[in-house]
């Protein structure tokens, strides 16, 4: 999951992706926080059978915090990846 850090502005929405490789293929879960992702707020789709998007809808300062992608294999040992989620709660119109 790339990068560290991403922005997000109140009321947009914002994107992470996580991929893995492995036979078979990993599993991918996504927790905010250190509690699995889960609520009418977040939408996780699988972009391919070894990448995961999870989308955060209608972002709110709230929102803002660590985002981590675990992956999980019965081949491989387990890993994982954070990113931080920065929230802006205006945007500058010049």
């Amino acid at each position: 999951m790339v990068p560290a850090v991403i922005y997000g502005y109140v009321g947009e929405s914002a994107n992470f992706t996580c991929t893995s490789t492995g036979v078979p293929t990993p599993n991918i879960t996504w927790y905010r926080n250190g509690k699995q992702v889960s609520g009418s707020s977040y939408k996780i789709i699988s972009v391919t059978a070894n990448s995961s998007q999870l989308t955060i809808k209608n972002v709110s300062i709230a929102d803002q915090g660590y985002y981590e992608c675990r992956v999980t294999s019965l081949r491989m040992k387990p890993a994982n990846a954070r990113s931080f989620l920065g929230v802006i709660s205006c945007k500058y119109v010049t």
